[in-house]
């Protein structure tokens, strides 16, 4: 939402970014929307559908760890291969990686607006780069 709100409401007529256009050092334009569509809203589509279906990914998920499945993609690896790459369910830390995982897709999410800061504002001339 702040990138959305951001790019809506701000004038970047005044900023390094005029157009919310990132240029390359080759003098090659990318739109910031681009970016905001790929890295926000494409991964923000996905978790709401997760959110949406939160019974079953939470069953696939209890299965995977309690071993009464045969992974998310069945015919993409030969059992025998993820059996033995399998790690075990007693110590194995689900929770945890769930929570890993979850944060790291939000650090990936914000991709636009740590772009948006670096490219189009004086904060890394004050930072002294």
């Amino acid at each position: 939402m702040c990138a959305l709100f951001i790019l809506i409401f701000v004038d970047p007529s005044q900023s390094r970014c005029s157009g919310w256009m990132v240029h390359a050092t080759n003098g090659q334009g990318t739109s910031l929307w681009i970016f905001v569509g790929l890295f926000t809203a494409l991964p923000t589509a996905w978790i709401c559908y997760n959110v949406l279906r939160w019974k079953q990914f939470s069953q696939r998920v209890y299965d995977s760890a309690a071993g009464n499945d045969y992974g998310p993609f069945p015919n993409a690896l030969p059992k025998k291969l993820y059996d033995r790459y399998r790690p075990d369910s007693s110590t194995f830390q689900y929770n945890g990686m769930f929570v890993v995982v979850n944060v790291g897709w939000s650090l990936f999410c914000t991709i636009p607006l740590w772009l948006m800061l670096t490219s189009c504002t004086n904060l890394p001339r004050y930072l002294g780069y």
